[in-house]
């Protein structure tokens, strides 16, 4: 008497889960239904958004987590499960992980003040770089100090709600007056 058994790829992972443990790392957390078919191992890949990055690791069937380190600050990556057995490779599950945030680490790029008439200016900036962002940027700080001949200087500070606004118009500035924009 003979047995027959029938075997496909695996099931994707019905279960997906990221949490941040650190500035510099996050876990994933997966859970598959095992039954009718058996897993041997699972791939798991990350994909950094900004710059295309990548890490795989490929883990036994027991393995039910994974922790991912020595990761740059709340920047996303794309996580995928994929179960693996001898006849081949499952569906993956995808989702979106990432570290703590913190400070971002970078200035804009090309950050330009140009003179609309004696007592305003506009000033425009580029991106930060998406490596030294450290996650998402929510705003900005213009700072603008006047200098004046004696070296004392008066600043006043403006506030840029929302990471994509890219410029500001500053006002109520003295004419003839020589100005550093930070």
């Amino acid at each position: 008497e003979y047995i027959m058994v029938l075997l496909d790829v695996p099931n994707p992972v019905i279960f997906i889960n990221t949490n941040s443990t650190s500035n510099t790392s996050f876990s994933v957390v997966w859970e598959l239904l095992q039954l009718p078919n058996i897993v041997h191992n699972y791939i798991i890949t990350i994909v950094r958004i900004c710059d295309g990055w990548t890490s795989t690791q490929s883990v036994s069937s027991s393995t039910s987590t994974l922790n991912f380190t020595n990761l740059l600050p709340g920047l996303r990556h794309r996580v995928s499960v994929t179960p693996n057995n001898t006849i081949g490779v499952g569906n993956s599950v995808e989702m979106i992980g990432r570290a703590y945030e913190e400070t971002p680490i970078a200035y804009p790029d090309s950050i330009v003040a140009t003179g609309i008439n004696s007592t305003s200016v506009i000033v425009e900036w580029g991106d930060v770089d998406c490596i030294e962002s450290n996650g998402d940027i929510t705003g900005y700080k213009v700072k603008i100090i006047r200098i004046e001949h004696d070296l004392d200087a008066d600043s006043e500070q403006v506030i840029v709600e929302g990471g994509e606004e890219r410029s500001v118009t500053i006002t109520g500035l003295t004419p003839l007056s020589l100005y550093n924009i930070a």
